[in-house]
């Protein structure tokens, strides 16, 4: 005949059953649901405290030109800062096309502009000092200049009297700065790497000005 397995517990299993219950009483209260809840409570916490860990050893970046959250098809096109810029396509002075889209990825400054043009004429030592400045090239910072109003040949002079090294676009039939409402000069577009208008600006632009531009683009106005 199979002997039967006894199921008595010892008096130390007893002790020990009756110890841990005592402790997670103590912790969480008698019932089922009131331990299911402190327990989800718990792991929230470490998980919280975890991403807060992170986020302060991260690397910070003081710079602001992608600021721009959720898909780009939802920005609207338009001339407005937190718009979308109008995409275009221009020739340089070599005769090459060249589009905004050319540049994604890069802060840029779209410039409207002509020789002629006394507040244009002042700015631009300040523009050409900057773009080849440390700051603006570790930023990959851009400039693209857009003449409107001359010939090519009085443009191609007068940047090689300036010694001007950034891309100058020829905009010869005046769609592109009808396009961008260009009513006075200069007129700067500062647009982000994603493509959308950060500011915009009317009149000419200093040193301090294009620094604070790097930093805090929304700052240009």
């Amino acid at each position: 005949m199979a002997q039967a397995h006894s199921t008595k517990k010892s008096p130390g299993d007893k002790a020990g059953r009756l110890f841990q219950s005592n402790i997670l009483t103590a912790i969480f209260g008698r019932s089922r649901s009131t331990l299911v809840t402190h327990s989800i409570f718990i792991v929230v916490i470490v998980g919280g405290l975890a991403l807060i860990t992170v986020g302060l050893l991260s690397p910070r970046t003081s710079l602001n030109w992608s600021a721009t959250r959720g898909p780009l098809s939802n920005v609207p096109i338009g001339l407005q800062v937190g718009d979308r810029a109008p995409d275009f396509i221009l020739t340089n002075l070599s005769g090459e096309d060249v589009s905004l889209s050319d540049y994604r990825g890069k802060p840029v400054m779209l410039n409207f502009w002509y020789p002629s043009c006394s507040d244009c004429v002042n700015e631009i030592p300040t523009m050409q000092q900057y773009y080849t400045s440390k700051q603006a090239i570790n930023n990959h910072f851009t400039i693209l200049a857009v003449n409107f109003v001359d010939y090519k040949q009085t443009v191609q002079n007068f940047v090689q009297q300036k010694h001007l090294t950034y891309p100058i676009l020829m905009d010869d039939q005046q769609l592109i700065s009808t396009l961008y409402h260009i009513r006075e000069t200069p007129t700067s577009y500062f647009i982000d790497p994603q493509g959308i208008i950060q500011s915009v600006l009317i009149g000419p632009v200093n040193n301090s000005l294009l620094k604070r531009v790097l930093t805090d683009p929304g700052r240009a106005n």
